[in-house]
């Protein structure tokens, strides 16, 4: 397991990360939740947060003018990318509330610590337990984030193991 990754999200980024069972989705469930996600559903979650959360993708340091561009045209901000929280090849969807924006040399770190624990060479209905970073909220700002702390009661949905 991918222990010095998983450090680095406590230590430096303060991402929570939690033990998730990780089953991988049909290829048909990949390919239409990213057909959707690279058309209509990334253009509006950029919207949205565009529209509702202003103040935190200028805290996050994203221009005016990237924010407009959001507002308008739908378009995430140069050097950030729109995260899927629960990985789509993991049964992951483009709700909201499983979408979040956050720095691209994050995005490319949480990816990287994703696949160091094996899940690219699993097969469909296949599962395992990982460690998977999950970031809160709708804009993740590693300086405004608060150190993990337990948190009992927090919603991790499972996926239903393939029959």
């Amino acid at each position: 397991m991918a222990r010095k990754g998983i450090d680095v999200y406590t230590a430096i980024w303060r991402m929570p990360v939690v033990e998730w069972r990780y089953t991988v989705a049909s290829a048909e469930h990949r390919v239409k939740v990213r057909e959707y996600h690279h058309g209509p559903g990334r253009r509006a979650f950029a919207k949205h947060l565009a529209a509702h959360f202003e103040k935190e993708l200028r805290d996050l340091g994203v221009p005016d003018d990237q924010i407009t561009i959001m507002r308008e045209e739908g378009l995430g901000p140069e050097n950030f990318n729109i995260h899927h929280k629960v990985p789509v090849h993991a049964f992951g969807t483009n709700d909201f509330s499983n979408l979040i924006l956050m720095p691209a040399d994050l995005h490319s770190l949480v990816h990287q610590t994703i696949d160091e624990q094996g899940v690219c060479l699993m097969k469909t209905g296949e599962t395992r337990l990982i460690q998977l970073p999950m970031p809160e909220g709708m804009v993740w700002n590693p300086a405004c984030s608060q150190a993990p702390k337990p948190k009992p009661d927090f919603p991790v949905p499972v996926p239903p193991i393939p029959e």
